[in-house]
This record gives C-alpha cells, sequence and structure tokens, in this order.
C-alpha cells in the first residue's frame, strides 16, 4: 500500500525534479552573461511550466490515493476531496508573473537583434 502511495505522488516529484533541473540551468546560463539568449528564455518557461503541473498533479494526488487504495486494495470509502490553498492561488500567481517576464526577456531579445541591424 506504501508503494501504491509512492507511485501516486511520484509524478508530481519527477515534474518538480524537472522544473528545478530548468531553474539551474537557466541560472547557469544567466551568470555566463547570456541572460536574453532564446536557451535562456525557454528554460525560464520549461521552468514556470514544470511548476505548473507539478502544482496541478500535488492537487490531484491525494484523489488519485484514495481511488487506488479504495479499488485495488479494497479500503475502506472515503470522499474524494480536491481543494485549491491561498499557497497555491499565490503559486499560480507567480507562475504568471515569470510567464510576463519571460515574454519581456523573448521581445528584448528580438529588439536587441534589430538594432544589431540597424548599425
Amino acid at each position: 500500500m506504501r508503494w501504491a502511495g509512492l507511485a501516486c505522488a511520484l509524478p508530481a516529484l519527477l515534474t518538480f525534479a524537472y522544473a528545478l533541473w530548468r531553474l539551474d540551468r537557466m541560472l547557469r546560463a544567466c551568470a555566463a552573461g547570456s541572460m536574453f539568449a532564446l536557451r535562456t528564455v525557454g528554460d525560464m518557461k520549461a521552468f514556470v511550466a514544470g511548476i505548473l503541473t507539478a502544482l496541478l498533479l500535488t492537487g490531484i494526488e491525494p484523489a488519485l490515493r484514495v481511488l487506488v487504495w479504495r479499488h485495488g486494495f479494497g479500503a475502506a470509502a472515503r470522499p474524494l476531496n480536491l481543494g485549491v490553498s491561498s499557497e497555491e492561488l499565490l503559486l499560480l500567481l507567480v507562475c504568471a508573473l515569470f510567464f510576463v517576464v519571460a515574454a519581456m526577456m523573448h521581445e528584448a531579445r528580438r529588439i536587441a537583434e534589430d538594432n544589431e541591424g540597424f548599425v
């Protein structure tokens, strides 16, 4: 039963690990001076998308665990609870802000390329 619970939580954990890996790549690129490179902007977008996906999977995981235990192991029937906390809403807002920053970085890169063409 513990392994089934771990299997239900594993997708969210792996998605979060992927998001952190993309954040590490983005921060290393920024430290190397390529802040507005396409790869850096792509890493930022992938980080935010990974965090949002992990947030969604974390919200679904308790209900999935109840269903697996009920139908797979014959556990007692429990109500399915899906809820959103204020911390999750704040994280959603921060992710939206990061998407806006990534879009601004992409536009700044495009403007810099246009300016290089004029000179």
